[in-house]
């Protein structure tokens, strides 16, 4: 399990969504789960550079 994960499972965090593709791919399945399960009170935590290649993509 990689270092973040656990640090996420330590801080107790509800659910984490880890897309393991290439950067190059515009197609995420985890990102389309997570978007399909945040609510307005949520806080999603990551860097917008890691969501997609670029703005576009995004």
């Amino acid at each position: 399990m990689a270092r973040q994960e656990v640090l996420m499972k330590q801080l107790g965090v509800e659910k984490v969504y880890i897309d393991k593709i290439s950067g190059k791919s515009a197609n995420y399945p985890q990102l389309r789960k997570m978007m399909f399960f945040v609510q307005n009170s949520d806080t999603v935590i990551k860097t917008i550079s890691r969501f997609a290649r670029n703005t576009r993509h995004l």
